[in-house]
């Protein structure tokens, strides 16, 4: 696709939450005749969740390919165009160690600015108008706590050196940046 398209203006991984999610764990645990509440799966030791997932890889996968078409159907193709107008796409969908999935995805936009053809400030404009990430308020606490566990977790396993783009946070937004020559994603 690169080679008809040229290189891909985004670049996304999406990540199964499917230990976050019970009714992975109550279908393929029905599949084998135990049935659990979702206070129960929550109970649930990590270890216990996982050996579950394993069990049946198919079904879990099944379910996440759902999550991520819906998520494609209903937020990033509709026509408001959260990231643009999308021309094309291409899914790779991997396993973990421990049975979940992920996927790895590549958008191209129309009209979308390219690196070494327009000015550093047109694609640092465009990404910022397409890429925001900021703290939700106290006040919804389940939110809350989603984002700030998600966001350390982004922060922790997120080491982007083959990137010129550098993110810097103020004030709890994060705002990208090209930077000449750097190789480093800080």
């Amino acid at each position: 696709m690169i080679r008809a398209l040229g290189v891909s203006t985004f670049f996304i991984n999406l990540s199964a939450a499917d230990m976050r999610w019970p009714e992975v764990i109550q279908s393929i645990a029905a599949q084998h005749g135990v049935k659990y509440t979702p206070d129960e799966i929550k109970n649930l030791r990590g270890g216990e969740r996982s050996k579950w997932l394993r069990t049946n890889p198919v079904t879990a996968a099944q379910m996440f390919q759902y999550r991520v078409e819906t998520f494609l159907a209903t937020f990033l193709m509709i026509k408001a165009a959260p990231i643009g107008t999308v021309m094309d796409f291409i899914l790779r969908i991997e396993f973990q160690a421990h049975g979940s999935t992920h996927v790895h995805t590549m958008f191209w936009i129309k009209n979308a600015p390219k690196i070494g053809v327009v000015s550093d400030k047109e694609i640092t404009t465009f990404i910022d108008k397409h890429i925001s990430c900021s703290l939700p308020d106290d006040n919804n606490d389940e939110l809350h706590t989603l984002v700030s566990v998600s966001q350390t977790t982004i922060q922790i396993y997120s080491h982007h050196r083959h990137s010129q783009w550098q993110c810097s946070t103020s004030t709890g937004d994060v705002t990208a940046h090209y930077v000449e020559g750097s190789g480093n994603h800080k």
